[in-house]
């Protein structure tokens, strides 16, 4: 609660980012009001287990490459303003 008093002059806070949808449906049967739900797109990695230390990561935001290729190659993967692709999986 503390963060929430401390932060009452911003516009918005995360309460939490890239739950599970079972945590998403309890926070919205719970209907309280100013607490908006957003789906957001993440980053899927094949054999992520077996590459994870070569392609590294990304920040919470999927903007910047922290780790591995993702950082090494971060200006060309940033791609350029203007229109977003998202390819989704089909489980989405």
């Amino acid at each position: 609660m503390d963060r929430l008093y401390k932060s009452a002059r911003l516009r918005f806070l995360y309460l939490s980012r890239h739950e599970s949808e079972a945590i998403a449906r309890y926070a919205q049967e719970l209907k309280v009001d100013g607490i908006v739900l957003k789906a957001e797109s993440r980053r899927m990695y094949p054999l992520a287990e077996e590459a994870s230390q070569l392609i590294g990561f990304t920040d919470v935001d999927d903007i910047h490459g922290s780790e591995g290729i993702e950082r090494s190659f971060d200006s060309l993967l940033i791609g350029k303003n203007g229109r977003q692709v998202i390819r989704k999986d089909a489980s989405w």
